[in-house]
């Protein structure tokens, strides 16, 4: 907290500022969303992760040692393990993929409480694990089962009396391998 009261601005919120001003299709958040909200295709961001990244360099140097010492058997496996990597990107989008929140309900709570949102997820049709959600710095891991409709509850801080607003929640998986990062933004019209 600051000396006039107001909560202190830590670097990532800056950050994050500066992105929704700078790149607003990227952080989608012109406007609240009414539910049901579908992930589709053109909702879904992929970047590699630290890891991916040093695979990646992993990779490029074993195929350039195969390739300079004619070594076939070392070139087979340099490609088994780009493709290995190629169909976990895939992999991770299809985890997100269709996805449908349907549903988010609270409970009534006075000022300074914590207040438990209730997500709900639509039944699918492939099972999808790993999927890790964070909304106002507050983080949970679920998977949604085949064919089985999903909810649990994020505990939100009030700070204040009032509506509250808790603004967009972030979808994310590194599944399988851990080598990409696959993300959502969702911006709920919820009001608490």
């Amino acid at each position: 907290m600051r000396a006039d009261g107001a909560p202190k601005i830590t670097w990532r919120q800056r950050l994050l500022v500066i992105a929704e001003r700078k790149l607003p299709a990227l952080t989608r958040l012109r406007a609240a969303e009414s539910l049901p909200v579908l992930l589709h295709r053109r909702r879904i961001y992929v970047l590699p992760t630290i890891f991916g990244l040093v695979f990646a360099i992993l990779l490029t140097v074993m195929q350039l040692g195969a390739l300079n010492y004619s070594n076939n058997p070392a070139l087979l496996l340099t490609c088994i393990l780009a493709g290995a990597a190629w169909i976990s990107l895939f992999s991770g989008f299809r985890s997100l993929a269709g996805l449908e929140l349907t549903g988010l309900t609270a409970n009534d709570c006075h000022a300074g409480d914590v207040v438990e949102v209730q997500c709900r997820f639509a039944a699918s049709l492939r099972p999808r694990p790993g999927l890790q959600v964070r909304w106002n710095d507050v983080h949970r891991t679920f998977a949604v089962a085949t064919r089985q409709p999903h909810s649990f509850t994020i505990p939100l801080p009030s700070m204040q009396r009032g509506w509250l607003h808790p603004g967009r929640l972030k979808i994310w998986t590194e599944q399988p391998l851990g080598l990409f990062v696959v993300w959502s933004w969702i911006n709920p019209d919820l009001a608490i």
